[in-house]
């Protein structure tokens, strides 16, 4: 299991840590990881595995919101920026993710409502779709 990024009350600062947990023996460890180029500290973001990397979408740090897609290697430990194949949703606070393999050659992200502002206040009832290739 990898989890990465986070925060603490009061929601002050944002983290770009990445822990593994060993299932088999039971323990936790923070690994070397290549983290230039790599995501800014976040938390409230989406997290999958798909072909073996551990990927994350976007989240948010205090005021911002993001809308990229960042991609772990776990055999080097590196990130990588991933390139969607059509333009991002617009920055979203807490968005409704599903993931979907719609084919071997097509892998989306379909992302529903959230706010365009950190209070709320300016919901989003639109569903966006990023395609983020295989």
């Amino acid at each position: 299991m990898v989890i990465s990024g986070g925060t603490r009350l009061p929601f002050d600062s944002a983290f770009s840590d990445v822990f593994v947990y060993n299932f088999t023996n039971q323990v936790w460890s923070k690994p070397n990881v290549n983290a230039e180029p790599g995501p800014m500290p976040r938390y409230r973001h989406y997290a999958w595995f798909m072909n073996g990397s551990y990927y994350i979408y976007g989240g948010m740090s205090k005021n911002t919101s993001y809308t990229d897609i960042w991609m772990l290697n776990l055999n080097n430990m590196s990130w990588s920026l991933i390139t969607p194949l059509n333009d991002p949703p617009p920055p979203l606070y807490k968005p409704t993710v599903v993931l979907a393999n719609i084919s071997s050659e097509s892998t989306q992200l379909y992302v529903f409502g959230g706010s365009f502002t950190p209070d709320m206040a300016t919901i989003s009832r639109k569903l966006y779709m990023y395609d983020i290739g295989k």
